[in-house]
C-alpha cells in the first residue's frame, strides 16, 4: 500500500506538467481506484471521488467523442456507481457522471442503451420518476424495441411501468407491466405469480 501511495504522489506531481495530461489523469484515476479498495469507509469514498475526478479530467482532455475519452468516462461511471449506495449527494454525483457517460455513448450501441437504462434506474431510485421516463424514452427514440437485447427490453418495460405507477398514471402502467409479462418466459411468469 505504501508503494501505491508513493506512486500516487509521484503521478500527482507529473499531472501538473503539460506533457500528456490526459494519460496521466487516467493513470491516476486507476491508481486512486485501486488504493480506494484498500481503505475504510470515509477514506475510501474520498479516494473514489478523486478517482472519478481524474477520469473525468482525462476524458475531457481526450474528448468525449474519442475512444480513450469514452473509456475514461466509463471508468468514471463505474467508480461513481460504487458511491451511489451512499448518501443523497453521492447518488446525485453518480447520476451526473452516469448521465455524461450515457450522453457520450448515445443509443446506437448496446453499451449506450445499457448506460441509459442504468441512468433511468438511478433516477428511479432517487424518486425522479419523470427523469427515469425521459431516459427510457431516449432509448425508445434511439432504437426499435426489437433491436434491444431481451434482458434490456424487460428492464426498460418493467421500469417504465413502475415509474408510471409511482406517478399514478395507472392505465399506462398497466399496459407497460402487461408488456413485461409478455416478454417473460412462461416459467418466469409462473414464478412471479407465486411470489406475489
Amino acid at each position: 500500500l505504501d508503494e501505491g501511495v508513493a506512486e500516487l504522489v509521484a503521478l500527482d506531481e507529473q499531472a501538473k506538467q503539460p506533457a500528456d495530461v490526459a494519460a496521466l489523469n487516467a493513470a491516476l484515476g486507476e491508481l486512486y481506484r485501486h488504493v480506494a479498495r484498500q481503505q475504510p469507509g470515509a477514506v475510501r469514498r474520498r479516494t473514489e471521488h478523486s478517482a472519478v475526478g481524474r477520469f473525468l479530467r482525462a476524458s475531457g482532455a481526450w474528448g468525449h467523442d474519442s475512444v480513450a475519452g469514452i473509456e475514461s468516462l466509463r471508468m468514471a461511471a463505474d467508480t461513481a456507481r460504487d458511491l451511489s449506495g451512499g448518501c443523497s449527494s453521492e447518488l446525485e454525483f453518480a447520476l451526473g457522471v452516469q448521465g455524461q457517460y450515457a450522453a457520450a455513448l448515445g443509443t446506437k450501441s448496446e453499451e449506450g442503451q445499457a448506460a441509459w437504462a442504468q441512468l433511468a434506474q438511478y433516477q428511479y431510485f432517487r424518486q425522479d420518476f419523470e427523469g427515469a421516463l425521459q431516459s427510457l424514452a431516449t432509448i425508445e427514440e434511439g432504437v426499435a424495441s426489437e433491436e434491444l437485447s431481451a434482458e434490456l427490453r424487460e428492464v426498460c418495460v418493467s421500469l417504465t411501468g413502475s415509474a408510471l405507477k409511482q406517478l399514478e398514471r395507472y392505465e399506462e402502467a398497466i399496459v407497460s407491466l402487461q408488456q413485461t409479462l409478455v416478454l417473460l418466459a412462461p416459467d418466469q411468469v409462473e414464478r412471479r405469480r407465486q411470489t406475489t
